[in-house]
């Protein structure tokens, strides 16, 4: 697995940030010096020969939008890498000059993912670029991944008061979510094993935030469950009713109050013996949470000579 910058927390839960969303207001009247400096950057650092072990940019497209609520200039920029197994392509957007229903205004977005376009010279540059002639630059919106060395089929997510959507093909083929995309505390929870062909069971757990505060962030942390395994219940003889009773617990934990008293007080055991609640590690969240506040670290530290 790439990571940009990971942490590792005592469970062996691997700590990332998957996307990231910036934005920023140009300076007054430098649009035609940035440009004209990005045309220059573009052309330094295209690679027309695959490099070894490293991302570089080999493509860049870009295309003008005229439609309202979209952004002027686009840019889609194309990184590889040449691995021992082959070549891995992956590709990030720059949005300039925002245009709304009366006016189009100064500003620029940028959407990467750190896991796979950095450490990449090309992308430091080009963010010393927009840092050097924007008023401001601030995160809008990055997700915070974390990787369980489990198969899918053994981790469970609460349902709670946020709208929840299921896709399911199977036990080890389905995706959860929880609240609204590109709102804070949107969660995410598949199979990261199936999606990246990995040889190794790995369930990726997602989510968005829009403030920096590991304490934002903590808060709106959903309730997971681990499996144990089977001998971790054996004993209870379980039924196969029971068993789906059970299942049906993890996700809705409430209708515990809707069995019998007998039911009710087996169900409540069973759940404590066969699944534990993952525990999240706030030092890991609140150390990702410093590294995006410092983004001219995070991007490498490179300066615009003037």
């Amino acid at each position: 697995m790439r990571y940009y910058c990971s942490f590792v927390d005592k469970s062996d839960y691997c700590y990332s940030v998957d996307k990231l969303v910036l934005h920023g207001s140009f300076l007054y009247d430098c649009w035609d010096e940035f440009s004209a400096r990005l045309r220059l950057l573009m052309i330094r650092f295209t690679c027309y020969e695959e490099m070894p072990f490293s991302v570089s940019l080999f493509r860049d497209t870009y295309y003008h939008s005229f439609k309202k609520l979209t952004y002027s200039n686009n840019f889609k920029f194309e990184l590889c890498q040449r691995t021992q197994v082959g070549l891995d392509k992956f590709s990030f957007w720059l949005g300039t000059h925002f245009q709304s229903y009366d006016k189009t205004l100064d500003t620029w977005k940028l959407e990467l993912n750190p896991n796979k376009c950095m450490p990449c010279d090309f992308v430091s540059e080009l963010f010393a670029l927009l840092r050097f002639y924007s008023k401001f630059v601030e995160v809008g919106e990055y997700d915070i991944a974390v990787d369980f060395p489990f198969p899918r089929d053994s981790l469970y997510l609460v349902k709670d008061k946020r709208k929840y959507q299921s896709i399911f093909n199977s036990a080890v083929d389905k995706t959860e979510y929880l609240g609204s995309r590109h709102e804070h505390g949107f969660c995410k929870l598949y199979n990261k094993q199936k999606e990246s062909k990995l040889d190794f069971p790995l369930t990726r757990f997602e989510m968005t935030c829009t403030r920096l505060k590991a304490s934002a962030v903590v808060d709106s942390l959903p309730t997971i469950y681990i499996q144990r395994g089977q001998l971790a219940f054996v004993d209870m003889k379980l039924t196969d009713t029971d068993m789906f009773i059970l299942k049906t617990l993890i996700s809705e934990p409430s209708r515990l109050s809707e069995l019998g008293r007998d039911k009710r007080s087996k169900m409540r055991e069973a759940l404590k013996c066969a699944f534990t609640v993952v525990v999240f590690d706030f030092s890991c969240i609140s150390r990702l949470v410093s590294v995006l506040s410092d983004l001219d670290s995070f991007f490498g530290g490179v300066s615009v000579v003037e």
